[in-house]
């Protein structure tokens, strides 16, 4: 890894003991990259350190996701406010399990994986809670030129769709992630990272090789194009035809439905 951009991370956390935790983290795998065999050790522990109850996401999340779940591209940290309870939950544990955060190359994807080893049941319960019941962070574009995405759409509708849904807001059934209230560079880097063997390589993982698969193929501008129609999908979803899910209740437009046809089986088959 890089010396100086772990130092860079470390240097922007507070306070300092998730400092400790997370940068001794790093430097074990610095200095231990790689054992005699070759093969890539698995990170230790982060050291034991007392959480106080009712301040989980204060003193752990927020430090790099911000107060309000917004995120921070500079840390790797995606806006997590008004995600599913389950999905932030599953996620955790993937990193407390090593199939997330485990690959040499992957910083960030240890830094988190350092802060999810402290975290017991009822500490993940309640930093799950308090994420979720923030207000969702906007999906925005960060690209200053975003490419067309005329082939990232119908490579959405053959390939994500079915898990993700046609509208992105993913589906636990699937366990599959909302796609919107992240932003695209966040998106970007995720499918790369299932593409390059960073993520999704664990055989364990029961969703995770599915998407290093969908992945692996693809190339650095059709990644680049699906994280820009991504974000007009969430653009899409605010507007007056749009179908949204919450609380498992489907509310579709009046012009959606026909008459004769069920609106929830109208507003399913809209695309």
């Amino acid at each position: 890894m890089s010396l100086m951009l772990i130092n860079k991370v470390c240097s922007s956390i507070q306070p300092y003991w998730i400092v400790a935790a997370v940068c001794g983290l790093f430097q074990i795998s610095c200095s231990e990259s790689k054992s005699d065999s070759g093969a890539t050790p698995k990170p230790e522990p982060a050291p034991a350190l007392t959480i106080t109850k009712g301040k989980v996401f204060e003193q752990t999340c927020a430090v790099c996701h911000g107060q309000n779940g917004e995120g921070n591209r500079e840390l790797g940290a995606p806006s997590i406010g008004g995600m599913p309870t389950w999905y932030i939950k599953l996620q955790i544990e993937k990193f407390q399990k090593g199939y997330r955060g485990s690959h040499p190359e992957d910083i960030h994807g240890q830094q988190m994986r350092a802060i999810a080893l402290m975290l017991d049941e009822e500490s993940l319960a309640e930093a799950a809670k308090k994420a979720a019941s923030l207000p969702r962070i906007p999906t925005t574009s960060t690209n200053p030129n975003p490419p067309n995405t005329k082939v990232a759409q119908k490579m959405f509708a053959d390939k994500c769709m079915i898990c993700h849904r046609w509208n992105g807001s993913g589906e636990v059934a699937f366990r599959s992630s909302p796609l919107w209230g992240v932003q695209d560079w966040y998106h970007a880097a995720q499918l790369r990272k299932y593409r390059d063997g960073w993520r999704g390589a664990d055989l364990n993982d029961f969703d995770g090789p599915k998407m290093a698969v969908i992945a692996s193929r693809l190339t650095d501008e059709e990644i680049d194009a699906m994280a820009a129609y991504l974000v007009e999908l969430a653009h899409r979803r605010k507007g007056s035809g749009a179908r949204i899910r919450d609380s498992g209740r489907w509310h579709c437009n009046r012009k959606d439905l026909i008459s004769g046809i069920p609106g929830r089986m109208r507003c399913a088959s809209k695309f």
